[in-house]
């Protein structure tokens, strides 16, 4: 009779649930803005607009007359993200499962282009510039890669973990999307939509064979990256390995000044706006070492709450995408994992390089290091993720199909 009661109960939740994904009106979303996720990721974003514009005040005034020229920019690039955020959130979730197979195939697309016409800094060939603005096609083919697989995780879940064909289809697309990053070059970028897919697929329900041939490939790409890419690629990960002032001021000067950006900062850090090291010592202190400027102001206590929140703020997207379990809807929970994976990496990996944990590689620190393309990137991702949160089913009937 209960399982009756709760199929009844079921039924008229779906029904209600098609509604409300037809509708997007402001009252009925206002609940978004209330969301542990969002106020996390908006407090992100501020605070990456300060420590930004602490960041990169010398390199401003060097270079355009303007202590404040960055801090503007990445205030300009959170508000776009944030409209931006504002017209996907109305989109109801079924949208971006039926649209994923275009989204690939228009980061592809992009992927190519910026081959061909992208503008190319520090050698590196990664921007499309249109306007005043550099638009970077790998940050948006991270949240294509997510979208596509999740649907193709659903399209083919009966079917991925028996016929080795469904897990080899999509691991090829998106090794030739990796591929494509990495001719830029951009080895870290390859390694993260590689990673991002790997625990996807496994999520998925892939068999043990097919996980560890997946494994077995993505180490033999590296190690090909690395020997047959360019020469400092091998050289960073031999300076893992050199006595830290061997050479500190050839192949490990970077790193030297990050690590005494940490010693510098101590517990409590020096000061909002005082560190030293970003004064032109620390090479790309508002890109890929701000969380070094971090430690240096706001000293390790600073520091370390800071990845509390980002623990905090992977926990809650896990959460999501959980629930979304509980209610059967397959293609949020895969979604919410693997974006809640693409943040947990690049924090690993972007903290791991301050530290030495991790050879030296080009990779932001989500909301908030310098960079339009990556900011925008992501506050849409949580945009889609708060979208799902506001279609999920309610708790109580969520904890009751787990029971069941």
């Amino acid at each position: 009779m209960s399982q009756v009661l709760i199929s009844k109960d079921w039924l008229v939740w779906e029904e209600v649930r098609s509604r409300r994904s037809k509708q997007a009106g402001h009252k009925s979303l206002s609940g978004i803005f209330s969301s542990a996720v969002f106020l996390i990721s908006l407090g992100l974003g501020l605070f990456g607009v300060l420590m930004v514009g602490s960041a990169s005040v010398s390199l401003a005034e060097k270079n355009f007359a303007s202590e404040l020229y960055y801090l503007k920019r990445q205030a300009t690039f959170l508000g776009l993200g944030v409209f931006f955020a504002l017209l996907v959130i109305k989109i109801p979730v079924v949208f971006w499962e039926r649209v994923g197979p275009s989204i690939f195939l228009l980061a592809i697309a992009l992927l190519v282009a910026v081959l061909f016409v992208g503008e190319t800094v520090n050698n590196s060939t990664r921007w499309i510039r249109l306007g005043g603005i550099n638009i970077q096609p790998s940050e948006f083919a991270k949240l294509a890669v997510i979208i596509y697989l999740a649907g193709y995780l659903v399209r083919h879940k009966n079917t991925v973990s028996e016929r080795f064909s469904a897990f080899l289809r999509p691991v090829l697309l998106i090794s030739a999307v990796g591929t494509l990053v990495l001719i830029e070059p951009d080895l870290g970028g390859m390694l993260i939509l590689l990673m991002v897919t790997l625990i996807m697929m496994y999520l998925g329900g892939v068999n043990f064979f097919q996980f560890f041939f997946f494994i077995l490939a993505l180490v033999v790409i590296v190690v090909l990256a690395l020997y047959l890419g360019p020469e400092y690629r091998l050289e960073r990960i031999l300076s893992m390995y050199d006595d830290i002032w061997s050479d500190p001021y050839g192949r490990n000067y970077q790193i030297t000044q990050s690590l005494i950006a940490f010693g510098n900062g101590k517990l409590t850090g020096l000061g909002f706006g005082l560190g030293v090291q970003k004064l032109f010592y620390l090479p790309e202190a508002h890109t890929d070492f701000i969380f070094a400027v971090i430690a240096e102001e706001l000293g390790a206590l600073g520091a370390i709450l800071l990845l509390l929140i980002f623990a905090i703020l992977i926990w809650k997207i896990f959460a999501i995408g959980r629930r979304a379990i509980d209610c059967g809807q397959d293609f949020s929970a895969f979604y919410a994992y693997g974006f809640g994976v693409l943040l947990a990496v690049q924090v690993f990996v972007n903290t791991g390089v301050n530290t030495r944990l991790l050879p030296a590689t080009g990779m932001t620190l989500p909301f908030i290091s310098y960079g339009g393309s990556s900011l925008i990137v992501l506050i849409v991702g949580v945009a889609i993720l708060l979208r799902i949160e506001h279609e999920l089913c309610p708790r109580i009937l969520s904890k009751t199909r787990r029971a069941t």
